[in-house]
Formats: structure tokens, sequence, C-alpha cells
């Protein structure tokens, strides 16, 4: 089985930043961290000796000076906060793309299933409000609840082929060119019946990804 399509896409953000200064995160982390720090009501001297960080070091990296802070800094002030690296990653696009925001066919990312029975592609950057993507499944192919753990809404709508939904044991067939809207807490599965691809439109309100 694999993992919720959620911690694959944290998983592998984490991965890829391991290691590595972060490329250019400029004013928009150090922002977020200063929000962070201030909701918790601590100074910044505090927070700095929280997470071993010489205090000029941090006072740099929240006003943006440091423009590529190291995964280790970010990894030591997260965890002084009591969140995640990636949380950081998240905050930041929310707040940078809260107004406008243009995209490309390509999506801002992908995530393949371990088994490669479906595709996802998201249309919107990880933001915690809403996700909105494509779905493209392989014959014969099933995503179970689980994998997209939603405590809001779920919209689909049918782009190429045709889809069975069942909630709460009943099963429910929409074609191509027909939606679906469905309380994400309600026991659900997504099936493609078809002997060929099949592709629809996710969204998801809040995002299915979340902030964690």
């Amino acid at each position: 089985m694999y993992q919720t399509i959620a911690s694959h896409v944290k998983s592998n953000l984490k991965t890829n930043l391991q290691g590595k200064g972060v490329g250019n995160p400029g004013a928009e982390i150090g922002d977020v961290i200063r929000k962070l720090r201030e909701e918790r009501g601590q100074r910044a001297t505090q927070l700095a000796k929280l997470a071993g960080i010489d205090p000029r070091t941090f006072a740099a990296i929240e006003k943006g000076r440091i423009k590529n802070p190291s995964f280790q800094n970010l990894r030591a002030i997260a965890g002084a906060l009591g969140v995640s690296p990636a949380d950081f990653f998240y905050l930041a696009e929310a707040t940078q793309f809260a107004n406008l925001y243009h995209g490309s066919s390509k999506g801002e990312f992908s995530f393949q299933s371990a088994d490669h029975k479906f595709h996802l592609v998201s249309f919107t950057p990880l933001i915690p409000y809403f996700f909105i993507g494509k779905v493209v499944m392989q014959a014969n192919a099933r995503i179970k609840a689980d994998a997209l753990p939603v405590k809001g809404y779920i919209f689909l709508q049918v782009i190429l082929g045709k889809f069975s939904v069942t909630v709460n044991q009943e099963e429910h067939f929409i074609k191509e060119g027909e939606h679906f809207l469905l309380n994400g807490r309600l026991p659900h599965q997504f099936t493609n019946p078809s002997m060929r691809e099949s592709a629809f439109l996710l969204v998801t309100v809040p995002s299915f990804l979340g902030i964690v």
C-alpha cells in the first residue's frame, strides 16, 4: 500500500531540501518565521537561543538579508517553533499567491503513485485553503479515502472517460463533462472502471495536502 498522496508530496519536498541551501526563499520565509515567533510571544533573541543559532544570524534570516539560509538553520528554527521546515514554504507560498497567480499547463508539481496506477498534477501552489489539480487514472485503478484526507469538500469533474464514486457503500457513475461533490469526511473511493486511461479535475476545500 502507498502512503497518502499528502505524505508523499511533503516527504519529497523535505528530501529535496535536505543537505543543501534553500533556493532563494528570500524575505517571505523570514516573514513567516517572524509571524510565527510573534504569535508565540517570543523575542528574537529567545528563539535564536532555543534554536541554538547566533542571534545575528537569526536576525539576518528573519529580515531576509540571508537569501539562502541552510536547511540545518531552518530545521533548528522550525524545531524551536514546533513546526516542520516545509511549513515555512507552505505558508510563504500561501502569502505570495494570495491575490494573483499565473500558472502553466504543466502545473506546479506532480505526483506518481507507487503502483503507477494514477498520476496527480497540481495547478495551484502549496497553499492550505484549497487544492485544484488533475488526476489521471489507469484502467481499473482505485483511490481510497485515506489517500485524499479531506476534512471539507471534494469536487471532481470528469475530463476524459468515466468514473465510479462510492460513498457510504453506494456507487455513483459519472461520465465525461459531469461533476460530483461530496463531503470528504464520508467513507469514499474513486474507481476508473474503464479499460482505458481516464482523468478528472479535482478540487478540495481545504487542500488535502494541509499544513502539518
